[in-house]
């Protein structure tokens, strides 16, 4: 059986095993835009998402996402790869947090329109069975804002756009 070398300690960069001890965060310029930080000490390349990585020899280096999925080490590969997800995971968040806090402006300002609420309250709830409770489509537009998600949410403002273009 052929003994493998670890990917990094072919490269001179410490001894195996090797683990991922800190980073993942990409770099934000005076802007707030992303921007890439240098250079990856195992390839080269230029690296946005950095990840610190130490040897069992107690060497630090610096890589990106990409160079951990080419050694082939499992263990590295799900860390980077949560990480990763929850950057990602965090910026989608932040972007609809972002629509949605713009959203909300605009849907006061419609909801402050008495003509427009008044519009609303005389259509029926889409669901027949809150129709006959009573329930109107504004009791449907503002369950929305304040029990749905994301996208129930947008839906709700696009809707109410569309009432206050009437």
């Amino acid at each position: 059986m052929e003994n493998k070398i670890h990917k990094f300690e072919e490269a001179g960069l410490g001894k195996a095993p090797f683990r991922v001890v800190g980073g993942g965060q990409i770099p934000k310029d005076r802007d707030n835009n992303p921007r890439g930080v240098g250079s990856c000490h195992y390839c080269g390349a230029c690296i946005r998402q950095v990840f610190v990585i130490e040897s069992a020899d107690g060497k630090q280096f610096k890589v990106g996402s990409t160079c951990v999925e080419k050694t082939g080490d499992k263990g590295m590969i799900d860390v980077v790869k949560r990480k990763v997800n929850e950057i990602k995971r965090q910026q989608r968040y932040d972007r609809e947090a972002k629509k949605r806090a713009e959203a909300k402006i605009e849907i006061d300002q419609i909801l402050a329109d008495e003509k427009i609420v008044e519009k609303l309250n005389n259509e029926p709830h889409p669901n027949d069975y809150y129709a006959s409770q009573g329930k109107t489509f504004l009791d449907y537009i503002q369950w929305n804002l304040q029990n749905a998600g994301h996208r129930g949410y947008m839906w709700a403002h696009k809707t109410l756009k569309k009432y206050k273009g009437d």
